[in-house]
C-alpha cells in the first residue's frame, strides 16, 4: 500500500504507483551503493542540479525513441533517415544558416 507525506497509508493506491515507489526506493539504494550520496546532498548548485536533470531528460528521449523505432511507432513529422541538418534548417544548407 502507498503512503502519503504524513506517512498515512493511501487507501486506494494502484499497483502501478506501488511499483514506481518500489523502483524509486531501489534506485536510491543503488545510487547510494555506487556514489555514497543521496538526493539530500548539498554539494551541488542549483545550476548543477538543472544540468543533471537536463542530461537525464536527454537520455530519456533517446530511450523512448529507441523503443518507438523497435515497436514501429510512427514519428511525428520527420521521416526516419532525414539528415539532422535538413530538419534543423528546413532544407537550407547548414553553412548558410545564421542565428537571428
Amino acid at each position: 500500500m502507498g503512503h502519503t507525506s504524513d506517512n498515512k497509508p493511501i487507501k486506494h493506491a494502484s499497483d502501478l504507483l506501488n511499483e514506481v515507489v518500489t523502483d524509486m526506493v531501489m534506485r536510491e539504494k543503488k545510487g547510494f551503493s555506487e556514489y555514497r550520496q543521496t538526493m539530500d546532498r548539498t554539494d551541488l548548485t542549483k545550476d548543477e542540479w538543472i544540468q543533471h536533470a537536463y542530461e537525464e531528460a536527454l537520455d530519456l528521449a533517446l530511450y523512448l525513441k529507441k523503443i518507438m523505432k523497435v515497436q514501429d511507432v510512427p514519428s511525428i513529422g520527420v521521416t526516419s533517415g532525414t539528415p539532422i541538418s535538413t530538419v534543423l534548417t528546413g532544407g537550407t544548407p547548414i553553412s548558410t544558416v545564421t542565428n537571428k
